[in-house]
């Protein structure tokens, strides 16, 4: 149909494109599509690098306490080394302390802000040394005893291979993000064989955004990532639990109580974290990049030596917590013994993951507050292990303003 008007054609009804792709908008646009192809390579090397990683970890482990040249799964918790087991932290903050002095000063954290940074200030572009020397730093730290977690580390070594890949393709800034952010969700995704919380890592704190360009590339490389993980592992769960269930609605007003807690806990954690870092750059034995991390493992192997549970990832004690394997007293010297290794050795400027080690702490404090629930409203707490599941989560979310990624990835 057609109208003229003062010499005009217009042309009313225009007949919609015969292009039968047209309907799915944004999805289908050639970049994207591009873009899906270079994140799915990115999930491969992502899930590749995080069972690497974990490997190293495993390796230093036997090595460091047990003596012997293995890739066997194992805990340090569980050695004979005696008092000995005090120095063996110290060896891995000084080969630590090395790397970072001499070769690569944002080796130093624990991962998720140093991404976060590329991201903001550093227009998503990540060094080539630091995909090389973060994981071995990390199996160094943690394969000595540190008291972290492995996923930082392997989020930012995902999120470097992911931005490495792009600056070789020459991307666009945008596209070099979102592989960034890729890389990123790959690390998470295979450490936990959880392809949401992976996801859900980048758009919480690399994307900033939730739209098809990059949702598309990004859950992609998760699920590519998952798949390689399960073909190493399977799909058993890192930390099986027992069905949870509610005594009644009104216990949530029991969960309520408890968020405060934890995030007071969480700002105790931050605060105390930050005061150590800021007292260790003042640290009078010079240079202060290595000998900072050294008092700090010397320090760690001393409470070790006590609680040898804060040593390593301290998988098996989250297992424990949420099977109800603890009694009140170990929980609470667990937690308080983690808090305190935590603090002190990643503020003395080592590397190594927060998530972990905020599970035990939280977990601990709340698997306590429900026993403390129970005695006197025994008609109304259940599980203490659902609670310190709810703790666990609460806690992180806290410290990482990150409120689904950890409820996905248990």
């Amino acid at each position: 149909m057609r109208s003229r008007l003062k010499g005009t054609i217009v042309t009313l009804n225009p007949k919609p494109k015969s292009t039968w792709f047209s309907e799915f908008g944004q999805a289908l646009d050639p970049s994207i599509l591009a873009t899906s192809a270079y994140a799915l390579i990115v999930g491969f090397i992502g899930g590749l690098v995080a069972q690497g990683l974990l490997e190293l970890i495993f390796l230093f482990t036997n090595i460091f306490f047990y003596g012997r040249l293995s890739f066997a799964v194992t805990s340090p918790a569980h050695n004979h080394l005696g008092a000995w087991v005090i120095l063996i932290p110290a060896v891995g903050g000084l080969l630590v302390g090395i790397m970072i002095h001499f070769w690569e000063p944002t080796l130093k954290g624990h991962g998720i802000p140093e991404a976060m940074e590329a991201v903001l200030v550093g227009k998503s572009k990540i060094r080539t040394r630091v995909a090389i020397l973060k994981p071995l730093a990390t199996a160094f730290a943690i394969g000595t005893g540190g008291p972290f977690g492995a996923e930082g580390p392997i989020i930012q070594t995902g999120a470097a291979f992911g931005s490495i890949f792009a600056q070789i393709t020459r991307l666009t800034p945008y596209q070099r993000r979102v592989l960034l952010a890729s890389g990123a969700a790959a690390g998470m995704a295979a450490t936990f064989i959880a392809p949401f919380a992976g996801i859900l890592v980048a758009i919480e704190l690399l994307l900033f955004e939730f739209r098809a360009r990059s949702f598309i590339p990004v859950a992609i490389s998760s699920v590519m990532a998952t798949a390689v993980a399960v073909h190493f592992r399977g799909w058993s769960p890192l930390f099986p639990t027992p069905a949870f269930s509610l005594v009644s609605m009104q216990e949530l007003w029991l969960f309520a109580l408890m968020g405060i807690i934890m995030g007071i806990l969480g700002i105790a954690m931050i605060r105390v974290l930050f005061f150590l870092e800021e007292a260790f750059d003042r640290f009078p034995l010079q240079p202060a990049l290595i000998w900072a991390p050294v008092t700090g493992a010397l320090m760690l192997g001393l409470i070790g030596y006590f609680y040898p549970q804060v040593f390593g990832t301290g998988y098996d004690t989250i297992r424990d917590m949420l099977n109800d394997r603890l009694t009140t007293q170990t929980l609470l010297g667990i937690s308080a013994a983690k808090f305190a290794a935590l603090v002190l050795s990643l503020g003395s400027g080592t590397t190594g993951g927060v998530f972990a080690p905020s599970l035990i702490v939280g977990g601990g404090v709340g698997a306590v507050y429900a026993q403390v629930c129970r005695h006197f409203l025994p008609h109304l707490v259940s599980d203490p292990a659902l609670y310190s599941l709810v703790a666990m989560a609460a806690m992180f979310g806290g410290i990482a303003r990150a409120l689904y990624i950890h409820h996905l990835s248990l």
